[in-house]
């Protein structure tokens, strides 16, 4: 069986609070009983989970969902 700790591993720079908000929200699901691979949630997990279901989206839909999180990205670049 494959796990995360195998593969290729992407490198992003984000924000303090994407950052923090990952974290939680790995932390906040596991409590609530969510687990990968009978094991409770990593940030990792998390990240691959919600990438994975983007790539899902066809060509457009992932346009359609990126147009305003780029917005939000760069508002919350240029506030910081």
């Amino acid at each position: 069986m494959a796990t995360l700790s195998q593969g290729p591993r992407l490198n992003a720079r984000t924000t303090p609070r994407i950052h923090r908000g990952i974290k939680q929200c790995a932390l906040i699901s596991s409590q609530r009983g969510l687990q990968f691979q009978n094991r409770d949630l990593s940030v990792e997990c998390v990240i691959s989970a919600i990438l994975l279901e983007f790539l899902e989206l066809n060509d457009q839909d992932q346009a359609d969902f990126l147009k305003p999180a780029l917005r939000k990205l760069d508002a919350e670049l240029a506030s910081s």
